[in-house]
């Protein structure tokens, strides 16, 4: 048998929340109907702070990818590298990976560089 408290704990939770988006509603259209200045600086501040974030976090999160995938391109290189120097498998085709997991890992970087959000990064 379900427990009928969690039901209704649910139920009154969602109530909740749509009686905080009504009011949330009738405040907004109370200050789009009076004009912007009744609205408060802090509430305008919020919002710009919320969009920034928004607008930030694809950003940040391409960079660390890119930052991540640079990372994972250096450990292929170098596993290509103790391969060629330690003698297993083909060296010119060690060398040529190696290379090219180099230069993509490069690439990576640069492309992280040149994202606004690479700065974050930096401090890691």
């Amino acid at each position: 048998m379900e427990p009928v408290p969690d039901r209704y704990a649910r139920g009154q939770e969602i109530r909740d929340r749509l009686d905080a988006i009504r009011e949330r509603l009738a405040v907004l259209a109370r200050a789009r109907a009076a004009g912007r200045d009744s609205i408060p600086q802090a509430d305008f501040a919020a919002r710009a702070q919320e969009a920034l974030d928004r607008r930030h976090t694809p950003r940040l999160s391409l960079a660390r990818a890119l930052y991540w995938a640079a990372q994972a391109l250096d450990h292929a290189t170098q596993v290509h590298d103790k391969a060629a120097a330690t003698g297993r498998g083909d060296l010119a085709e060690h060398q040529r990976q190696a290379a090219f997991h180099r230069d993509a890992a490069e690439a990576d970087r640069l492309r992280a560089a040149g994202l606004p959000a690479a700065r974050y990064l930096a401090c890691r």
